[in-house]
């Protein structure tokens, strides 16, 4: 099994004297210490995958030469699937609804013996004051 990767040696990148303490002088700026650590963790983290992709290996009893994958896909939000369902949906809907509006109602149609520009109207004054109108349509003809 191998050794953890050593990491003394970057801790003495810190400071000077290769502590921590306050009174310490600092021999590398912040983005130094920030590139040390994150060189730090990538290295740990590299080699917890590698141990672990070992431990795998040898629980399942296959040769490290075979790979394992893993397929863990998780998807957030609408993918094209729903949106067409959506999409198909609403063009079924909007169909029903312009055949439902377009069906025959049971309201009278209108009778075209008149013609609809000449009307007749009849104004009369009322007694208490206003007036009081009559509309009625001209036949044609």
């Amino acid at each position: 099994m191998e050794n953890p990767p050593s990491s003394q040696k970057n801790l003495n990148r810190f400071s000077s004297n290769g502590t921590f303490g306050n009174d310490a002088q600092a021999s590398t700026s912040h983005a130094e210490h920030a590139n040390i650590m994150w060189g730090l963790w990538e290295k740990t983290a590299n080699w917890q995958d590698k141990l672990h992709k070992k431990a795998a290996h040898k629980a399942l009893n296959i040769p490290e030469e075979d790979v394992i994958t893993s397929t863990n896909i998780t998807h957030s939000g609408l993918g094209w699937k729903e949106l067409a369902i959506i999409a198909l949906a609403g063009a079924a809907g909007l169909f029903g609804y312009s055949h439902y509006c377009n069906q025959k109602s049971d309201v009278e149609v209108q009778d075209h013996t008149y013609d609809p520009v000449k009307l007749k109207v009849k104004v009369t004054p009322k007694d208490g004051g206003g007036y009081e109108t009559d509309v009625t349509p001209v036949p044609k003809g």
